[in-house]
């Protein structure tokens, strides 16, 4: 089960990755890309694709063999997130020290978001978080 379990987290984060940088090499020069990429993460965490992760995720909570897998798999899938994120128009103006956190700040968000969204919809919340996100990462800069 671990095997199968662990193919298709790979196969999900394969596709999340595949389409973040297909989308974002589609982003219109004269379109700011932070919010372009923000937009682009929030709509893939929320995606039917991303809750198979979600729900892997938790179940490994309580199965340490499923922990384990999961484990080596986002730590290779992380590795690749920032990779693409480093690569985004505009990146190279955060601190490299700095830059993982950023990244996983971002996408924590936007899959906190993805959770609580399926059982308790903000919409009015959701208008605003990729302004208030874009702010407060420029404004940090």
């Amino acid at each position: 089960m671990g095997d199968f379990m662990a193919a298709t987290a790979y196969e999900v984060l394969r596709r999340q990755l595949e389409t973040f940088t297909k989308q974002v090499a589609e982003i219109p020069a004269d379109r700011p890309a932070l919010p372009a990429a923000l937009t682009i993460l929030r709509d893939i965490t929320a995606g039917s694709t991303n809750a198979v992760l979600y729900e892997l995720m938790v179940a490994a909570r309580t199965d340490e063999k499923l922990k384990e897998t999961l484990q080596n798999v986002l730590g290779q899938y992380s590795a690749k997130i920032h990779d693409a994120a480093r690569a985004l128009p505009g990146a190279e103006s955060f601190p490299e020290e700095t830059f993982p956190v950023i990244v996983a700040l971002m996408t924590n968000v936007f899959d906190g978001a993805a959770i609580v969204r399926g059982v308790l919809p903000q919409p009015e919340l959701e208008e605003q978080r990729i302004p208030m996100l874009t702010a407060l990462l420029t404004a940090g800069l």
